[in-house]
């Protein structure tokens, strides 16, 4: 198989990788809503199981997303990781539109409020942009000083859990001026399991998917040597 056709194969298979996970992530996040406010299933575990599992699933697409471009990078191919960069971003405004659409057409949300759900994933969308695009440029930086695609792979999974971090700090820190740095045992609580989350999330499942979607990818791509 010539190189163009390796090139295509592996960007197909990668654009597939994250849209399927961004797929399986909207559908589920459709019944985390169904279960939530469902009278048979609201008091049940249910929704908490759908929550996290929901948060796994974007996870895993935000650690395809790192391990395509990183395969590209290190196949000597900075063009397709760009695309691959372009198709990403694209993918997640489509997901977001998704979300918005559901939550409008579906009465979960109505009339001011539309406009700061509007906002919200837009926001959403641009951190996730920001986030791909930190990503991409610390795993060049790895190529470029000839680190090896392992401590790429790491140095994007830590943009990853950075960002979110500070996003997640940043809540707590305007909820505790909100409550005069005075929350409740059970609200110092949740902020402590809020930080466990995006330390497992956006830390470990992004960096394990990553790092197993590289081996992967690595078949049909291999490293330039």
């Amino acid at each position: 198989m010539n190189n163009q056709s390796l090139r295509r194969r592996f960007l197909l298979c990668a654009v597939g990788a994250v849209f399927l996970c961004l797929l399986l992530s909207r559908t589920v996040s459709i019944l985390f809503s169904y279960a939530a406010t469902d009278i048979l299933y609201s008091e049940s575990v249910l929704p908490t199981v759908l929550s996290y599992l929901r948060q796994i699933l974007s996870a895993c697409a935000c650690g395809a997303g790192i391990a395509a471009m990183c395969t590209a990078l290190y196949a000597d191919d900075r063009r397709t990781a760009l695309i691959l960069l372009g198709l990403h971003s694209g993918l997640l405004l489509i997901d977001v539109l998704c979300a918005f659409a559901s939550d409008a057409f579906s009465g979960a949300v109505e009339d001011v409020l539309l406009g700061y759900a509007a906002l919200f994933n837009l926001g959403d969308w641009l951190i996730s942009v920001l986030l791909l695009v930190l990503a991409y440029l610390c795993m060049r930086r790895c190529r470029l000083t000839d680190r090896s695609s392992s401590s790429a792979l790491i140095a994007a999974s830590l943009v990853s859990f950075g960002m979110r971090m500070i996003l997640q700090l940043f809540y707590i820190i305007q909820f505790l001026i909100e409550v005069e740095f005075s929350p409740y045992a059970s609200e110092i609580i949740q902020m402590v399991g809020e930080i466990l989350q995006v330390i497992v999330m956006s830390g470990g499942v992004v960096w394990l998917s990553a790092v197993g979607m590289h081996t992967a990818f690595m078949k049909i791509r291999p490293a330039e040597q």
